[in-house]
């Protein structure tokens, strides 16, 4: 008995012995696949990250280079130490507009009616304004402007929206045709006492504040009344009264 489980011993050992060289070998085969899949997925991603960069014209890679700062190794110190300065971009305070440059400016009705009788005082050149509709409404007067050089053109040109508005005040078929597709035209007079219509009309939309501004100071405009058919009861009675500076029109009180 002793002998026969000797001999069984002895013949499941190489028995056991091939099974663990197969586990093993299967083993090292899972290995080398888990390997190999490793090494394709990272070429993968190596590779579209090399396309990206090269799409990119090469900005990140820049922007890595230049946040990084070598350090030296060991105590030798030998390494070099490179550093790129930030890119200045469109924030450049060279390149940056002022205040001043993007402040809107908006001409006033007080403020042109100022100017107006300070340039007048002056002797500088006045002229009168009017309004059209060309075919619907003859010319009508408006008001009187100023300019410092004489040029009554860009006087009505950079006032146009405050002849626009006292037009409205002063004419009611102005506001009538005004919502319709009729042009309203704008003229002055010359030395011969002839309307001379602004046809270049308003300023365009890309004058810079300064522009319009330095114009402004150029020039002058001052009102005229409203007829006195179409006045307010209240604002005529007050007209026949007087009073120093005509304080009992300009306050209640």
């Amino acid at each position: 008995t002793i002998m026969q489980g000797f001999a069984g011993n002895m013949v499941e050992a190489p028995v056991r012995q091939l099974h663990h060289a197969r586990r093993r070998l299967c083993l090292g085969f899972a290995m080398l696949a888990a390997a190999a899949c490793l090494l394709d997925t990272l070429s993968f991603v190596s590779g579209f990250a090399a396309a990206r960069a090269s799409s990119d014209g090469g900005a990140r890679r820049t922007v890595t280079v230049a946040r990084r700062v070598s350090r030296p190794q060991g105590n030798s110190g030998g390494t070099l130490i490179i550093k790129i300065p930030k890119a200045k971009g469109f924030n450049d305070p060279s390149i940056r507009a002022s205040v001043r440059e993007i402040q809107p400016v908006t001409p006033r009705m007080h403020v042109q009616k100022s100017r107006f009788f300070a340039k007048s005082r002056a002797g500088r050149a006045v002229s009168e304004v009017f309004v059209r509709f060309e075919g619907i409404m003859p010319w009508k007067r408006v008001g009187e402007v100023v300019h410092v050089n004489g040029n009554f053109d860009e006087a009505v040109r950079c006032q146009w929206a405050l002849l626009l508005e006292h037009s409205y005040y002063l004419f009611r078929k102005f506001r009538v045709w005004s919502q319709t597709d009729h042009p309203v035209q704008f003229g002055y007079t010359n030395e011969n006492s002839e309307v001379v219509n602004v046809e270049a009309g308003a300023l365009p939309i890309g004058v810079t504040p300064l522009a319009l501004k330095g114009m402004l100071i150029r020039s002058g405009f001052q009102g005229a009344l409203k007829p006195r058919q179409w006045r307010h009861m209240h604002t005529n009675v007050k007209s026949l009264d007087e009073s120093k500076k005509d304080h009992h029109l300009k306050r209640p009180f």
